[in-house]
């Protein structure tokens, strides 16, 4: 008898290789959830919002190719999801389906108030979209590799700067004051029950959480495109506390899978 054969330690394709084998198979997975909830959510309300009798009519056309192509993306964002290997093994083709699924359902929204759709998580989860498109494309390792970091930690500091320079140069003095936790049923639209006892808490620990959100937002953020890896490292672990905070307070639809998957890239 031959020698057995050796199993071959060689990266599958379209896979990252090295230490991004295991980032890149976790960011595929969250952002693929990230798609399936934002499909599942789109398809359950198209007709009741813009069907012929919905809050926004639109041509019975579109909502008919926005229902169809809601559905159809979240099936192929579930299976995604399930990490089954025929998906992993095209990546890019799946992800480039599922970016151009959701592009095209933000394109068949009628124009108009009320304005629906994109919001800034549908806005987010297209550019996010495009990073691991760009992370999963059969280049050089390296290459790929870093162009998708690239992307991922702009779109990241991007969305995360943009946001809080916003709450803090708009109107309401109680971002500037660090006292917007106390005001949280006021401010968001979905905040969550975990909101409530943080509004019990002394008024110097409500601000305490406020400084470390806007320092991660506003001062930590840009460091997530310094070249040294383990800055971004540090920064990007910066950036996981703060989202997951704000997803502990406030839901955020697909704004914390999106976010996640960014970090890992």
């Amino acid at each position: 008898m031959g020698p057995a054969p050796q199993e071959s330690l060689k990266p599958a394709k379209n896979e990252p290789s090295g230490r991004f084998h295991v980032a890149g198979f976790l960011a595929r997975r969250l952002l693929a959830f990230a798609y399936c909830a934002a499909f599942l959510s789109l398809g359950v309300q198209v007709e009741g919002l813009f069907g012929c009798s919905g809050v926004h009519p639109a041509e019975e056309v579109s909502v008919m190719a926005m229902t169809f192509t809601a559905w159809l993306g979240a099936a192929l964002a579930g299976v995604t999801f399930l990490a089954l290997g025929p998906m992993d093994e095209s990546s890019t083709a799946v992800f480039a389906t599922l970016w151009f699924c959701y592009a095209a359902c933000m394109m068949l929204v009628p124009d108009g108030p009320p304005n629906f759709y994109p919001f800034r998580e549908d806005k987010l989860l297209l550019e996010a979209g495009l990073a691991m498109i760009v992370f999963v494309q059969e280049q050089s390792p390296s290459r790929k590799e870093n162009l998708g970091r690239l992307l991922a930690a702009w779109c990241l500091f991007r969305y995360r700067f943009t946001v809080m320079f916003k709450k803090m140069s708009g109107s309401c003095d109680v971002w500037r004051s660090f006292t917007a936790l106390q005001a949280a049923y006021q401010l968001e639209a979905f905040p969550l029950p975990s909101t409530w006892p943080l509004q019990l808490a002394p008024v110097p620990v409500l601000r305490a959480v406020m400084a470390f959100q806007t320092a991660a937002a506003l001062i930590a953020s840009p460091w997530l495109l310094s070249p040294s890896q383990s800055t971004q490292a540090v920064v990007g672990f910066v950036q996981l506390l703060h989202v997951t905070l704000d997803a502990m307070l406030v839901n955020q639809g697909t704004l914390w899978p999106c976010s996640v998957a960014l970090i890992v890239l």
